[in-house]
């Protein structure tokens, strides 16, 4: 189960955001969730900026993994026009 969002945040800003929770029907009491969220601007007509958030939590690991994954990126957008 799990929820997706956007939302335009003035005319050049939009944020969107997905969040999902897979529980374990094998294995009582283990879950997985995802989380990703995200924020883009556009600063002119070919240039923007992208934000985006992640988050992969695992309640019972495999061996020696770690529980959780977290992972921030950030970037320039170009737009190309014929």
């Amino acid at each position: 189960m799990g929820d997706e969002l956007s939302h335009k945040l003035g005319a050049a800003s939009l944020f969107t955001q997905r969040f999902y929770y897979y529980p374990n029907l094998n294995n009582g009491g283990g879950y997985r969730t995802a989380l990703d969220a995200g924020l883009s601007t556009k600063l002119n007509t070919w240039l923007g900026w992208q934000m985006g958030f992640s988050d992969r939590y695992t309640s019972n690991p495999v061996g020696a993994n770690l529980k959780n994954d977290l992972v921030f990126t950030t970037g320039l957008a170009l737009t190309f026009k014929h």
